[in-house]
């Protein structure tokens, strides 16, 4: 059963270059994080914080050409990254661990880190305005345990490990992200034709109860085939 996919990615010779330099500088940036941290304790006794080294970041930022080079969200994830370590350090020294282990001076990092709050954010932005798509951020809470095709909850919840939806009530079975998907793209065309989308009549979208929602002039404007009809692609 696979849970992840990784994909190859083949970038230029510029990106290639740009790429190592961004790499080469977050790993500078979480060692430096990690100094400042050790002179902090050593010197003062203070622990910092990491919201204190974010805002020594963006003081960086504002003051150095060669910090602005480098996507902001990637340098905070590095100095969370860091973060982390030191939390885990603190959590085996209080339980008084055979190995405390500090966090270790790191030669290079590997990987580049973003957060969806931002990519969603480009998505929006750019890719979808620049080809001319509609964008609506919608809340996923429950979609991968309702039923896309009969909008029934699971009566029982769904643990990660299970892959697979099987609607016990109408019989529905396919992959659990896909169903997720079918359940998001609902919404976003709820809120496209202007409608409203109840979360907590979900279950109930195809009955006389949808009707009484407001805003909603029958239970069938909720159906997923009426749906997907003469909509403009999301």
């Amino acid at each position: 059963m696979k849970l992840t996919f990784k994909y190859p990615v083949y970038p230029t010779q510029t990106q290639e270059k740009t790429l190592l330099a961004w790499l080469d500088h977050l790993c500078e940036l979480q060692n430096s994080a990690r100094h400042d941290r050790l002179v902090a304790y050593e010197t003062e006794g203070a622990f910092v914080s990491l919201s204190d080294q974010q805002t020594l970041l963006t003081q960086a930022r504002e003051k150095y050409a060669d910090f602005r080079e480098v996507p902001q969200d990637f340098q905070n994830h590095a100095l969370r990254r860091n973060d982390k370590a030191f939390i885990a350090f603190r959590k085996r020294c209080k339980e008084n661990a055979a190995k405390k282990g500090y966090p270790r001076y790191k030669k290079r990092v590997r990987s580049l880190t973003w957060s969806l709050r931002k990519y969603t954010k480009v998505v929006r932005r750019n890719i979808a305005e620049r080809d001319g798509f509609h964008f609506h951020q919608v809340d996923p809470k429950h979609t991968s345990q309702t039923c896309s095709s009969c909008g029934k909850k699971s009566p029982k919840k769904l643990s990660l490990a299970i892959r697979t939806f099987d609607c016990s009530f109408c019989g529905t079975v396919l992959d659990r992200d896909h169903n997720a998907a079918i359940n998001i793209l609902l919404r976003a065309a709820t809120v496209l034709r202007g409608e409203q989308w109840v979360t907590i009549l979900c279950e109930a979208r195809n009955t006389n109860e949808a009707r009484d929602a407001g805003n909603l002039e029958n239970a069938e404007q909720l159906v997923f085939n009426d749906l997907l009809t003469g909509l403009p692609s999301l």
